[in-house]
């Protein structure tokens, strides 16, 4: 790699090295647009996964029961739908890190929330 080349390490997908039983692993914002089922799916189980863009970390998804709930929601309903998140992932992720929290509907039901690191 020449001197001045700027790269991003890439981070996996899934932990290393296996840990407590929410732990989950990491997933870029456009991996989560193509896998965001099989994600919500790792959540639905007790994971909680880590959402990076350009190797920064920006949120975490997690159950909705583990969720801190001192955070409003973006949307006033009371979130926002799987398919919406696939469609404008990074206008839902800019807001979940200026410290928003986003509550995740599949089916009808609350299964998670996106918690901002901040």
């Amino acid at each position: 790699m020449p001197v001045g080349d700027w790269r991003v390490a890439p981070i996996p997908a899934r932990s290393a090295k296996p840990g407590p039983q929410n732990a989950g692993g990491w997933i870029g914002l456009d991996e989560l647009r193509t896998r965001a089922g099989r994600c919500f799916d790792r959540v639905a189980a007790g994971e909680t996964v880590s959402v990076v863009r350009g190797g920064r970390l920006l949120a975490h998804i997690v159950a909705a029961g583990d969720a801190d709930r001192t955070s409003r929601p973006v949307d006033t309903v009371g979130g926002i739908e799987l398919d919406e998140l696939r469609k404008r992932a990074g206008r839902y992720f800019d807001e979940v890190a200026a410290g928003q929290t986003i509550d995740v509907i599949r089916g009808g039901k609350l299964v998670a929330r996106i918690v901002s690191v901040a």
